[in-house]
């Protein structure tokens, strides 16, 4: 059961390096996920050395504030992300609708 801790301190390492790496998002939101997954190598550590101490403080640190921030700003991050993919979509939309009329001449339009 504890290794799928250490299995999720992996993957969250990996997808926030990536993500730092390629700047698919804010450092600091990146940085933020490096940490919590070092929190989750630490609850896997603490339940391999049977130190409870180490568990309750990662977890604690971890799921009370790390994971909530985290979790909070990278739903903000994505949500940011979709409105200018949109908006962009849309501006492209219009400037093709805006080339339609030069296709039919002028004439077509009035």
């Amino acid at each position: 059961m504890f290794l799928s801790w250490a299995l999720l301190g992996i993957w969250s390492l990996v997808c926030n390096w990536f993500a730092l790496k390629d700047k698919l998002l804010p450092k600091t939101i990146c940085y933020i996920g490096i940490l919590g997954s070092c929190l989750y190598f630490l609850v896997f550590l603490g339940s391999v050395v049977q130190k409870q101490l180490i568990v309750d403080i990662a977890v604690g640190v971890g799921g009370l504030i790390i994971g909530p921030i985290w979790y909070i700003w990278f739903g903000l991050a994505i949500k940011r992300s979709m409105d200018v993919q949109i908006l962009e979509a849309d501006n492209e939309l219009l400037q093709t609708i805006g080339r339609i009329p030069s296709q039919f001449g002028n004439t077509f339009w009035q």
